[in-house]
């Protein structure tokens, strides 16, 4: 947005002038395309009294033009500019200016017209100014950690230094393009706003805002609605700003998250972290380990050193409820296939001092493919201080067949190798994590890639479907498919859930990631992204994570989620494709137990400026669980699969074969104690089963046919 405090505007003229020579193009004869006008983002302009003429100021629409304008036929100083009050008519003005007396607000049309009579219009808007004679109101007040929760800072509560305060006003729809009036705590936490008269005129209503980047358990108002009224008769205003933040330690968080990943160009992944906690991070990094088909080029902040596909980025000390971000851009190999997911995995140091210390047995699991061995090799390895006192499972899907389950005990320091022949499906060991261990765990690896099919091939695009061992803060794991073509403006959700209702079991985080690109015919210069949760989502429990861009978030009306990108200044694709795409990630809990078979749905609304929100893709995701069993043996997963959901179920069991059954096949459902409690012929491809009769519990079932059993698994009936 300009600012010109003279009366002599038409002097914008001499910025666009000159005589470029146009070159004819066929298509002249007749000439049937407009004109392209680019309007600049808004003109603030004074009136001056002036004893010898009408106070006022003449506004030419050249004036308002935001460079040389673009024709196929005609030379852009032979381009006529007219301009007219208001959000534009159907046919051109006859006034090729407009007089302008009165302080205000005014929405004008620009309309350019070549030789041959085309025509085509921008809208802008102008802004006029009391002779530059306006002054300033303040609003000051403190920010600081209020460590007992009362809303006030009393005596020993320390203060905030560096946090922004803006007042975010609410102009008509015709205005965009306005920097807000902010402030910074300093020091000792206080803050001093400087609001201009006019800032003040121009809006009927304004917040002040404290934009955190965290979503805190915040009980006291970090943020208030004002009237321009509020500034009558008062040159200052004081709000104070309790912000409430984990007692007694630091709490560290990480995300990290690239928009899209190509083969053979460069992408960028954002690295965000905050600290939660009310004490001071000393010397905190993060560790960033690459997929092995990524390589880092270079970063916003230096790394310090490098092992392998680790990279050490040093953070220093972290201060109370400082958040802060870099970027690192990686080049895609050309090797990876089409489809080939990258995973990604951030580790902000120093760990988990919000939680007692533990001294048990800790399960991870690692995972490699042995090419020359023709297998993928699982490790499952103790790691705490204490052996296992009791045995636990571990489970082996390939692809989305479950096909291996078996017990595990192991003392401190013991490790279990389980190894898989390779086939070129993707490959998940999941095990259990002990109880009271002090943080959520899902300790889990996936082989993708390692050897080939029968065809030659890999299987692709099951990573996604299964949740990442990074439900503690302080771990973020990015995995991603690489891609081709995709929607600029759409909505993705991790984990994606099994099969097509997106099956997840409750409890298990989500991750959300908007992705937007400006894909019209000027600068964007603000974006809102809006985003109401699901009744089955916790809203206290959101994390903004990694963008691509600053924002400030908050929480309108409980669910409402509000990203806004303030003076983002995102090109239009056609300027410049690549910066013109933009993304946010958020994260964020179920309910406690969603009932299963529970539908979460999602979808979110971006606003480009004031355009109308463009509504992104709805992401679903079930409550429950599908079993898939191969019936041929483990390591055919090409061949017939039996699909049981949802599970847990309640009165109906579907199962789903993926082509029709060959033989005399029967499926049977067993008690725990090993009581039959069904039998049904496989006689269909697809089949309902009513079991609204039998009593909860667990139940195990086969799929047989003669003496030879083709698959089993468990399923959960629940009332």
């Amino acid at each position: 947005m300009k600012k010109i405090s003279t009366l002599g505007i038409g002097l914008l003229l001499s910025l666009f002038g000159g005589n470029a020579a146009w070159a004819q193009v066929p298509g002249c004869n007749p000439d049937t395309q407009p004109p392209v006008p680019v309007c600049i983002a808004g003109l603030v302009v004074s009136v001056v009294s002036n004893p010898n003429a009408p106070a006022g100021i003449e506004l030419w629409g050249a004036d308002l033009m935001a460079g040389p304008i673009s024709d196929n036929c005609t030379a852009s100083d032979d381009i006529e500019i007219r301009i007219e009050l208001g959000d534009g008519s159907l046919t051109p003005p006859s006034t090729a200016s407009v007089f302008l007396s009165q302080p205000g607000i005014y929405p004008v049309t620009v309309w350019v017209i070549d030789e041959a009579g085309n025509a085509d219009f921008c809208n802008t808007f102008v802004i006029v100014e009391d002779g530059g004679q306006g002054g300033y109101k303040h609003i000051i007040g403190q920010v600081f950690n209020d460590e007992n929760g009362n809303c006030l800072q009393d005596p020993g509560e320390p203060p905030l230094d560096d946090w922004r305060i803006e007042l975010n006003g609410l102009p008509s729809p015709n205005i965009f393009g306005f920097n807000p009036p902010f402030a910074f705590s300093g020091a000792d936490g206080s803050y001093m706003m400087a609001v201009s008269d006019y800032y003040i005129f121009a809006n009927d209503s304004m917040v002040l805002n404290l934009p955190l980047a965290l979503n805190l358990a915040q009980l006291c108002p970090l943020s208030y609605g004002l009237a321009a009224s509020d500034f009558t008769g008062a040159d200052t205003l004081y709000y104070d700003f309790p912000v409430q933040l984990y007692p007694g330690c630091h709490s560290l968080s990480v995300d990290i998250a690239a928009p899209f990943l190509r083969r053979c160009f460069e992408s960028v992944y954002t690295v965000s972290f905050c600290n939660y906690g009310a004490e001071i991070a000393q010397d905190a990094y993060i560790d960033v380990t690459f997929d092995n088909y990524l390589t880092p080029l270079s970063s916003t902040l230096p790394w310090s050193s490098a092992n392998g596909q680790t990279y050490t980025f040093q953070l220093g000390d972290v201060l109370p409820g400082q958040c802060g971000t870099f970027k690192v851009y990686v080049e895609v190999s050309c090797d990876a296939e089409l489809g080939q997911t990258h995973c990604t995995e951030a580790h902000i140091f120093p760990g988990q001092p919000c939680t007692a210390p533990y001294s048990g047995p800790e399960i991870i699991v690692d995972a490699r493919c042995e090419e020359g061995a023709g297998q993928a090799v699982f490790t499952i390895t103790n790691i705490g201080d204490e052996p296992m006192t009791e045995a636990l499972e571990y489970l082996v899907v390939e692809d989305v067949i479950m096909y291996m389950q078996a017990p595990f005990q192991l003392g401190s320091g013991q490790s279990l190798d389980i190894p898989i022949a390779s086939n070129g499906s993707t490959f998940r060991l999941e095990a259990e994590q002990v109880a009271g261990f002090p943080y959520p765990s899902l300790p889990s690896a996936t082989v993708e890639g390692c050897g080939q099919n029968t065809m030659g091939a890999i299987s692709l695009g099951f990573i996604t479907q299964f949740p990442e061992d990074d439900a503690a803060g302080f771990i973020a794991i990015d995995c991603q498919e690489n891609i081709g073509a995709f929607d600029p403006n759409d909505k993705q959700a991790f984990p994606r859930g099994v099969g097509e209702q997106h099956f997840i079991r409750k409890n298990t985080k989500i991750d959300y990631k908007i992705r937007f690109q400006n894909t019209g015919t000027d600068t964007a210069f603000n974006i809102i992204v809006l985003d109401t949760l699901s009744a089955y989502l916790d809203a206290g429990s959101v994390r903004p994570g990694a963008s691509s861009h600053p924002y400030d978030f908050k929480v309108l009306d409980n669910r409402v989620l509000e990203f806004r990108f303030n003076n983002i200044m995102l090109p239009d694709s056609n300027i410049n494709q690549v910066a013109s795409n933009g993304f946010v990630q958020f994260s964020v809990l179920q309910q406690q137990d969603n009932p299963d078979g529970s539908v979460i749905e999602n979808a979110a609304a971006i606003f480009f400026d004031f355009n109308e929100p463009v509504i992104t893709n709805t992401v679903a995701h079930t409550i429950g669980e599908m079993v898939t069993v191969g019936l041929e043996g483990p390591g055919q997963a090409s061949r017939n699969r039996l699909s049981l959901y949802p599970n847990p179920a309640t009165e109906k069991l579907m199962l789903q074969l993926d082509s029709p059954p060959v033989g005399q096949s029967s499926f049977l459902l067993y008690h725990s104690t090993g009581q039959l409690a069904l039998r049904r012929p496989m006689s269909e491809q697809a089949m309902e089963l009513n079991i609204g009769h039998l009593p909860e519990g667990l139940y195990f079932f086969r799929v047989v046919c003669g003496r030879h059993i083709l698959g089993c698994g468990k399923v959960v009936v629940r009332r």
